[in-house]
Formats: C-alpha cells, sequence, structure tokens
C-alpha cells in the first residue's frame, strides 16, 4: 500500500494509494460492510455513495423499500434510536405522525420530501417549510421540532456534519388566552355537572367567602377547600384556583 492521500477523510473513510498509482477509497465502519467509494472525495458522485455507506443497507417497511440516505431512511433510523424510544408511547405517536406526513408531502415539481438526501436539507428549506404553514403556528413549530430531533440523530449517526435547524426559531403563537364564558356556556356547564359533583363543588361553592380550591396531584378524589384569602401550603405543589362565589365563572383565575 502507498502512503495516504487524505489529511482529512470524510468519517469512516479510508483513502490510499495502491501500487499502480491509482487512489483508492474504502467506507470502514465496525458492524457495516466494507464498501468501495468510486471518485474523489467530496465530489458529488463520492458523497452519493458515501451516503449510501452510511446509511447501510436498504430497509424493508411493509412492501415498500427505503432508498439509503434520504430522509424516510433518516426516519426510520431515528424510529430505532434511544432518543426516540426513550419518549413517552404519546410522544411517539405524535413525533411519527408528523414526520410520515412530512415525508409524504411534495413539492413544486411533485417530488416527495421523504424521497430527498437528507444530507442536502438546508436551514433555507426548513424556514420556507414553516412558512408554509405560517396559518398554523403550532403545525409549523411541531415540524420544526420533529425535523429537529431527525437532524441530531442525522449528526449522532454521521450522515450529517451540522444541524439546519439549529438557528431555525420557533414561530410565535399569539393568543387571548380564555374567552369569559357566555351565560349559555355556564348553563351548558350546570346541566353538565349535578349539584354535588366535584366540578360543581369547586364552580358553586358554599360559603360566601372567597374559597381556595387545590388539587393533590397523586390524589384526584381529594379536594381541599379554606375559606378566607390565604394560599394553601406549597406542599401541595399543585395548580389554584381562586374562585369568588357570588360571581360568575369571568372572574376564575389561576394562580
Amino acid at each position: 500500500m502507498g502512503p495516504h492521500l487524505m489529511r482529512r477523510p470524510p468519517k469512516y473513510v479510508h483513502g490510499f494509494i495502491d501500487r499502480h498509482g491509482k487512489p483508492r477509497f474504502y467506507f470502514r465502519r465496525p458492524g457495516f460492510k466494507q464498501l468501495p467509494l468510486p471518485g474523489l472525495p467530496w465530489s458529488p458522485e463520492f458523497m452519493r455513495a458515501y451516503e449510501e455507506a452510511l446509511a447501510g443497507q436498504p430497509l424493508l417497511i411493509g412492501s415498500e423499500r427505503v432508498k439509503p440516505g434520504t430522509i424516510r431512511a433518516l426516519s426510520v433510523s431515528y424510529y430505532n434510536s434511544v432518543a426516540f424510544r426513550s419518549m413517552k408511547p404519546s410522544t411517539q405517536s405524535v413525533y411519527r405522525n408528523i414526520i410520515d406526513r412530512f415525508c409524504r408531502e411534495t413539492d413544486k415539481e411533485g417530488h416527495e420530501h421523504g424521497d430527498k438526501r437528507a444530507a442536502t436539507l438546508q436551514r433555507e428549506h426548513v424556514v420556507k417549510l414553516m412558512a408554509a404553514r405560517a396559518q398554523k403556528p403550532d403545525s409549523a413549530n411541531g415540524l420544526r421540532k420533529a425535523v429537529r430531533a431527525m437532524m441530531k440523530h442525522a449528526v449522532e449517526i454521521g450522515l450529517r456534519a451540522d444541524d439546519p435547524t439549529r438557528d431555525v426559531r420557533a414561530i410565535r403563537v399569539k393568543s387571548d388566552g380564555f374567552h369569559s364564558w357566555t351565560d349559555a356556556e355556564i348553563a351548558q356547564f350546570e346541566n353538565r355537572h349535578p349539584i354535588g359533583s366535584r366540578s360543581r363543588c369547586c364552580f358553586t361553592p358554599a360559603s360566601g367567602a372567597p374559597t381556595w380550591c387545590a388539587w393533590a396531584a397523586s390524589i384526584s378524589a381529594i379536594v381541599y377547600c379554606t375559606s378566607g384569602n390565604k394560599r394553601p401550603a406549597r406542599s401541595w405543589q399543585s395548580r389554584c384556583i381562586l374562585i369568588w362565589p357570588q360571581s360568575s365563572p369571568r372572574r376564575l383565575r389561576i394562580i
């Protein structure tokens, strides 16, 4: 073998000059099949082969074959990661729905995002994707979080050297808060929760003085009520709702 050709090759790439004076490059990663890489480092031909080798063997999802190096292949790898599996099942479902929907979406040319190379995703692409959802800021922010999780995973497995979502800010959600209850809504609440129920107990306290109600975090059946203006003890560690008996729920205040 001849001297090494590259001073700083891509990760898991070994290069050398063979005895015929020809440069040779191989992808060598523990647990992966050793593969030759065509062309010169950082060339389009070289990087395409490198990304496919880095993504591993094609994966099967049902009857569909996933192309290595694509965003869809990255999503499959992310679903098998420790970061994803450590989430609660409900959170996993939310992330999976967002990512799968994103992979099925198409651009102006009709190409699905899931078939595009994960290494080519740039910050401006993420900004445009969020701008398309500007009318639904919660949806845009949810996509940003899901794509950021995938890009962090791509950095961890060496598919990317950077996170394109790093400097992308979330869209600020403007809200006027909860609207004041109307008389019809008050009547609907009273019809739904009869006198003596827990909800009605807090809605219509018996005494005429201000009442503090706090729910113990671990025992939902316990309601703690004391007349007067003192706060419940901090040891309850639960949210407190101040209810003024002789007034409508418009004056209900969470503290």
